[in-house]
């Protein structure tokens, strides 16, 4: 009876064999991605080039899924996520606290608001004259 190591029992239950960041390497060749962004689906496939895994997204081949998703996104983004690989991190909860509630803007005392500016100080020494 053969037992299966902790590589093979990860890449059934598809989670990453290098710990928290998955790799186009672990993904097996053929794989379809699929995101979502501002609406609109996308999808990757991975494919093997002399080797090297790489994504390919709409005829554009990729060599990392954060690569890819910054050419859909354009900005850095954290491609496991992106791709849904790994569940989108709620920063608040890991904080342990919602966040801080803004200040009250301070009033303006009424010599403040009352100041001449220099265009009304002209104006004034005009029709003085």
């Amino acid at each position: 009876m053969a037992t299966k190591d902790k590589t093979d029992q990860k890449e059934e239950r598809g989670e990453s064999l290098t710990g928290t960041t998955p790799k186009l390497a672990d993904l097996k060749v053929g794989t379809v991605l699929h995101a979502k962004f501002k609406g609109k689906e996308h999808t990757g496939t991975v494919v093997d080039q002399d080797g090297i895994h790489l994504l390919k997204v709409a005829g554009k081949v990729y060599r990392s899924l954060s690569m890819a998703g910054q050419a859909i996104t354009q900005k850095a983004c954290r491609g496991g996520v992106f791709w849904g690989l790994l569940p989108r991190p709620d920063y608040r909860a890991a904080a342990g606290a919602s966040p801080a509630p803004k200040k009250p803007t301070p009033k303006r005392s009424a010599r403040a608001k009352s100041k001449p500016t220099k265009r009304t100080r002209r104006a004034g020494r005009k029709a003085a004259k």
